[in-house]
């Protein structure tokens, strides 16, 4: 409990000094901007909402299916994120001193992949590592649920192989497809899409745990990742010229 408790005091205090460091040392991109006014935020929320949906009309066909591809990913995994401890623990026999050293394989990874995969993505484009992630994230799911702690570390490692490689190349690709002036709108709807994903995912995923069977989530998870690799195989295509 003691150790916890530090542990999120830390947390509290490396947020504060992000949040000092930002105000102090950001500089705004955009010359031209409108005040903030709070009072006006309730009233603006509609016209805020049909924009960032619209927005999309004059975009390049790819990024909407690059927001649908992300939205189904968040899907999958928010369905499967909260009950991977419980099925490890209650379904594979994992302790719960080794699953917590188990977990830490993520994070490893991720520090372990995340130069390479900036400069694989400046190398070979958006669109390959993306879809190196989708396929990391369905085998993940698919191995989670076999058992066998190399298998359970496996998984974990491409959970953090994926991510590492997804959120990169993902924003990379947003950036090149979207003009400066509209990037606000389109990061609102994609924030607005994926959290509703990943609220409604979580739910199925319970639901699914609780009355279908513990494995079901996974299995779930696994099919949108394949149905998302699918998108971005066919339906995406990297721009020639990249917006600035």
């Amino acid at each position: 409990m003691t150790g916890m408790r530090v542990a999120y005091a830390m947390l509290v205090l490396l947020f504060l000094t992000a949040a000092v460091l930002r105000t102090l040392c950001l500089k705004e991109t955009l010359k031209v901007r409108e005040k903030f006014k709070a009072t006006e935020l309730l009233r603006s929320y509609p016209v805020a909402l049909r924009e960032s949906v619209t927005v999309f009309k004059r975009l390049p066909r790819s990024l909407a299916f690059l927001v649908l591809a992300a939205t189904m990913s968040a899907f999958g995994f928010s369905a499967i994120h909260p009950f991977m401890p419980v099925y490890a623990i209650r379904e594979l026999s994992v302790s719960e001193m080794l699953w917590g050293l188990v977990l830490t394989t993520i994070p490893i990874t991720t520090i372990a992949f995340s130069i390479p995969a900036g400069k694989l993505i400046d190398k070979v484009g958006r669109k390959r590592p993306l879809l190196i992630a989708a396929s990391f994230f369905a085998l993940s799911a698919y191995l989670f649920v076999l058992g066998g702690l190399l298998i359970l570390i496996s998984s974990l490692a491409l959970i953090g192989a994926g991510s590492v490689m997804s959120q990169a190349s993902f924003s990379s690709l947003m950036a090149d497809l979207t003009p400066m002036e509209d990037r606000g709108k389109v990061n609102a709807f994609f924030n607005f899409a994926t959290s509703t994903a990943v609220a409604f995912g979580s739910f199925a995923g319970g639901f699914l745990y609780e009355h279908v069977s513990p494995r079901s989530p996974f299995y779930l998870a696994m099919l949108l990742g394949v149905a998302s690799l699918i998108i971005m195989t066919l339906l995406i295509e990297e721009p020639k010229a990249r917006e600035r």
